[in-house]
């Protein structure tokens, strides 16, 4: 009953990042594409600020909804890549209980630049995308928000007995910006892909 329980709610939650990341996509092209070019160096070097978007904070700048559904009983664990803290922290945020992500010392660190001080039984974990599937292949993290994995991470997963299901959500795209003096007219994709 446990596991059927637990596959309803990954459900929810896979449907719920179909939603936001549909929400993100609108926002990221009517607001995000036209300010591109106006943010600093400084900033440019760190794009997300975790502490920006946490759930069930005052203040958060979480994308938010009045979801209907909440879960309930045994929590999947959540956890991701920078670049999408603000997704899976939008789904804990809209179907979660308040009180579900929790941190050591009781509060959040501005010094928690890989979620070390998210406590081990928070339901919200920030490892990133390398840290991340070693969580998930060791069973500390049920749900992942990243990119593919590496050839290094498969293996070690599949050294874990773990089997990695993936669920696409969202493409990225490696755009390559030449100088109009460039002699190069095109590459091949196993070229782009050597550089």
């Amino acid at each position: 009953m446990k596991r059927k329980t637990l596959i309803g709610q990954i459900s929810v939650i896979v449907l719920a990042v179909f939603m936001f990341a549909a929400y993100n996509l609108g926002e990221y092209m009517m607001i995000t594409r036209r300010l591109s070019n106006n943010f600093s160096s400084a900033t440019q070097a760190k794009m997300i600020d975790v502490k920006k978007y946490l759930p069930f904070e005052e203040g958060s700048e979480l994308a938010r909804i009045n979801a209907s559904f909440r879960l309930s009983g045994e929590l999947p664990v959540l956890d991701g890549a920078a670049a999408l803290v603000p997704v899976y922290a939008s789904v804990i945020n809209a179907v979660y209980p308040e009180g579900s992500v929790t941190y050591e010392g009781g509060v959040f660190s501005d010094d928690n630049y890989y979620g070390e001080n998210f406590a081990p039984n928070s339901k919200m974990q920030y490892k990133n995308t390398v840290r991340g599937y070693k969580a998930i292949a060791d069973g500390d993290t049920d749900i992942l928000f990243c990119a593919a994995p590496s050839e290094e991470q498969k293996a070690y997963a599949g050294e874990r007995g773990a089997e990695l299901v993936y669920v696409p959500v969202g493409l990225e795209a490696f755009v390559f910006f030449v100088n109009k003096n460039n002699p190069v007219d095109g590459l091949s994709t196993e070229q782009i892909g050597d550089i």
